[in-house]
């Protein structure tokens, strides 16, 4: 046997080397890029998949996902500060003020005279910058790793399909109803949402992946099958907000096609294409309506109760959050000090405030006032200081020509900034995030490449 070679044989006598077995392994072939976005964006949602599953069928409180992400952010962070360029000095002053921020909130928050969980804290603190978290780490990553448009695309396509299989599963008992309340409360199953816990949530990210894959395939590759499969999840999921939103990006990616790349419809061929597209939406969408009308139906009768309750279109559209504003900061400024105007009360002092005036709601579900109760003024002006920059920082790729995301990255963080006001978890979500970290960061990637060339 040569040195370097080891050597096998089958049971019928075929010589086969270890680098016959090794070329034949796809997974080793992939370059380390793609090793990267598989663990870090991909993994975490097959993970709270599992974490849905072991609370809801092992009634466990073991969170697997929180310490899976907590691993990949420690990660991160140790990858940006080691890289030590600009973005690790930015990343050390953001994690620096959040970190005196916070230890203001613990050093105070007993005045507020309840049980504080330091780590509630903590954890909820470290949750508001996940996202810049992740964004300095791909900014980095990508300044030493090539990643084109097409493996950005191809790796939220994957995303995509494990929301589709986790939603399309949930019809035959394998996940949670998205309001899990009622199935507690009166046996009803509304909506479904595979294990993933928190609706919101997934609604925020579901936001950014329908925005650059409908673009992807209804407006720029001009095919059905990813429509149909993301009506298919809005439907199934059965909020509102989900509705909502898949109408509104199809709307505004058609719209934004036409208006920001002077497109216009000059062959016959197309003019017929659009035609199609267009005229079978409606048809599309009536025909999935019958086809799961049985598992809808709960979905649509809640709906149109909510439309009875309420007695204006904005209380309807934010679910009355707008009206636990007033009850919870009347409560919240009348035990205030100078420190709680701050460091804000804390996670757990402000989530059992709520819970003393509302009998099923911890927070009002409105980012900007959640993370003012819970931060204070020096952590929501922080936290909302840094959107802000990053905001700008992509509004300038809106009008770059030849860039393949700007039409979706635009669609994609308006209606980030409108459902962080209407139903919230957008600015509080760790698995969006990472998520919106990376496509932020991407589009850094790409702006700065065509202003180079």
């Amino acid at each position: 046997m040569e040195h370097n070679k080891c050597t096998f044989y089958s049971k019928k006598g075929f010589q086969i080397t270890m680098s016959t077995i090794l070329s034949k392994i796809k997974l080793l072939q992939i370059p380390k890029n793609g090793i990267v976005i598989f663990f870090v964006i991909i993994t975490p949602f097959l993970v709270d998949q599992l974490n849905g599953f072991i609370k809801f069928h092992l009634h466990s409180n073991l969170s697997v996902s929180q310490y899976y992400k907590a691993v990949i952010i420690l990660l991160m962070v140790t990858y940006v500060v080691f890289k030590f360029n600009q973005y690790s000095i930015k990343l050390i002053i953001v994690l620096s003020v959040m970190t005196l921020i916070t230890i203001g909130c613990i050093k105070y928050s007993n005045q507020a005279h309840f049980q504080i969980d330091y780590f509630k804290i903590i954890r909820y603190n470290l949750r508001l910058l996940f996202m810049p978290i992740s964004y300095t780490f791909f900014v980095t990553f990508f300044k030493s790793h090539s990643f084109s448009v097409k493996q950005f695309y191809r790796s939220l396509e994957i995303v995509f399909y494990v929301f589709f299989i986790a939603v399309f599963l949930s019809l035959f008992g394998f996940g949670i109803p998205t309001y899990a309340f009622y199935l507690r409360t009166t046996g009803e199953t509304i909506g479904y949402s595979g294990y993933f816990i928190s609706t919101n949530e997934i609604g925020a990210v579901l936001i950014a992946i329908f925005s650059f894959i409908l673009y992807r395939h209804l407006v720029h590759k001009q095919t059905l099958i990813y429509i149909i499969a993301a009506l298919i999840i809005s439907v199934l999921i059965g909020t509102k907000t989900m509705y909502a939103s898949f109408i509104v990006i199809v709307i505004l990616l058609i719209y934004n096609k036409f208006k920001f790349n002077n497109f216009k419809i000059s062959s016959f061929k197309i003019k017929r294409i659009w035609a199609i597209i267009l005229s079978f939406l409606p048809l599309i969408a009536f025909i999935i309506t019958i086809v799961f009308y049985d598992f809808i139906k709960p979905s649509i009768n809640r709906i149109i109760t909510k439309i009875n309750e309420h007695d204006n279109l904005l209380n309807f559209l934010t679910s009355s959050r707008l009206t636990r504003i007033e009850p919870t900061y009347n409560v919240l400024l009348d035990k205030a000090n100078w420190a709680n105007y701050l460091f804000g009360y804390g996670h757990d002092s402000y989530y059992i405030i709520n819970r003393s005036i509302y009998k099923y709601f911890g927070a009002i579900e409105i980012d900007f006032f959640d993370i003012l109760g819970v931060t204070g003024i020096l952590g929501t002006g922080f936290i909302y200081l840094i959107w802000t920059h990053l905001f700008f920082k992509i509004r300038k790729s809106f009008y770059l020509k030849k860039n393949d995301i700007s039409i979706p990255m635009f669609v994609c963080v308006v209606l980030l900034a409108i459902i962080s006001f209407v139903t919230g978890h957008v600015l509080t979500s760790s698995l969006g995030g990472i998520l919106f970290g990376y496509i932020f960061a991407f589009n850094t990637k790409i702006r700065n490449e065509s202003i180079n060339s």
